[in-house]
């Protein structure tokens, strides 16, 4: 009988380390989810740079197709990263948060076709005004 106690507590013990491993892995997933918000909003910011700039010299036209072709390269990277996230999530049957899910929208949307035409915009404005 005391074997089979002993097996027991092995067993609840390997049972309580695989659970803490299981969390250690969710609190990484969780720090990344934060750090896709954090990009968007970065992203974000930078566009909003990007138009302020843009708007007032063609230096600052030349300065906001940088900072724009450096947006949309940052929005695509984070925007996979985000992707592999929400079904690494599906796959375990956990709901993602919904700034999460707001943020690879803007992700998406300045990852895409719109930061796509805001830097051809900007190049269009610049060789107009060259």
């Amino acid at each position: 009988m005391k074997k089979v106690n002993n097996i027991l507590k092995m067993i609840s013990k390997m049972e309580s380390n695989a659970n803490e491993v299981k969390l250690g892995k969710h609190e990484v997933e969780l720090a990344l989810v934060d750090e896709i918000k954090s990009a968007s909003d970065s992203v974000k910011k930078q566009y909003d740079i990007v138009f302020q700039k843009a708007m007032t010299s063609l230096s600052n036209i030349n300065e906001g197709v940088k900072l724009g072709n450096k947006a949309f390269f940052e929005a695509q990277k984070f925007y996979q990263q985000g992707l592999k996230i929400e079904q690494q999530a599906k796959d375990l049957g956990v709901q993602m948060p919904n700034d999460f899910l707001n943020a690879m929208k803007i992700l998406y949307q300045y990852s895409n076709l719109e930061g796509e035409q805001i830097i051809k915009d900007l190049i269009q404005a610049q060789k107009a005004l060259s």
